[in-house]
């Protein structure tokens, strides 16, 4: 099993200062929502931005 993350940072919620605070902040929530994943397709998710913007996905693969 391979998790791809994907995550756009070309909006507003990455400018300046704010890209490697955000990205921490989405990695976060989602190691969060993973940590108590029970089933492999518990680990797909849509990613948000902090203005609730969808920016990225985490999904399952079987390639390598």
């Amino acid at each position: 099993m391979r998790i791809n993350i994907i995550i756009d940072t070309e909006n507003d919620a990455f400018n300046g200062d704010n890209l490697g605070p955000e990205v921490y902040r989405i990695l976060y929530k989602y190691a969060l929502k993973i940590h108590s994943a029970k089933e492999p397709s518990d680990f797909e998710s849509k990613l948000k931005d902090y203005n609730g913007n969808n920016v990225g996905d985490a999904l399952i693969s079987e390639e390598l």
